[in-house]
């Protein structure tokens, strides 16, 4: 029998080779505790994003980020003054507000009556309304509304009119969920006659939007 050989293996790597084989893993084995299983590397991967991928409108875009570093959305909004406004009984009339003091993130439409808060987060609304002389025996009322829906109403105000005329004011915090949340500023009255803004004094019909932050 001849024996042919390849090369020369070192004395000491075969008086080793017990040892070395000791500290091998069987074929079939299992690992411990300090390792993740197939399945568990493929739950937590699971719930991973890819490489490339885009943020939904829970965030904030860059350029969002810079303008909030900038400035605080807001919209400042009056009734022009000597603009007559009136509705009828019974029914919220969105109030126009045409008069622009200054707007970040806050734009108009549907005749200056319907507000979008260009961010989400929390809006501080502020409206104050001063009705004109009118009829006795009327009540009127001032509201943050639903444009699509005046009868939804975010929050609500009412005073009791004998002829004089008189103001009102409504505030809330109006958390918007996403962006391009819409709300008007409505009023109504009771009785027959309806009513009127006063047309006679400047700057008293008035809203304003200031956002808060986020959610």
């Amino acid at each position: 029998m001849s024996h042919r050989f390849y090369g020369q293996v070192p004395q000491s790597d075969v008086e080793n080779l017990p040892a070395d084989l000791a500290n091998k893993a069987t074929l079939l084995h299992t690992h411990d505790d300090r390792y993740y299983t197939e399945s568990e590397t493929n739950t937590l991967l699971s719930a991973k994003a890819n490489t490339a991928h885009n943020h939904d409108s829970q965030y904030y875009t860059i350029q969002e980020t810079n303008d909030l570093a900038i400035y605080t959305p807001h919209g400042y909004y009056e009734n022009s003054a000597g603009t007559v406004f009136s509705g009828a009984s019974g029914s919220y009339r969105l109030i126009p507000f045409a008069t622009n003091l200054g707007e970040k993130g806050v734009s108009r439409s549907s005749g200056n009556t319907v507000f979008t808060l260009g961010w989400a987060g929390r809006w501080s609304v502020e409206a104050g309304i001063r009705f004109a002389g009118a009829q006795a025996n009327q009540t009127r009322y001032l509201a943050i509304v639903y444009p699509a829906n005046t009868l939804g109403r975010y929050a609500e105000n009412s005073t009791y009119q004998t002829g004089t005329g008189g103001s009102l004011s409504v505030s809330r915090v109006i958390p918007a969920t996403g962006p391009n949340w819409t709300l008007g500023i409505g009023a109504i009255s009771t009785g027959t006659s309806g009513f009127s803004v006063a047309s006679d004094t400047s700057y008293t019909t008035f809203v304003s939007f200031t956002w808060l932050g986020p959610l």
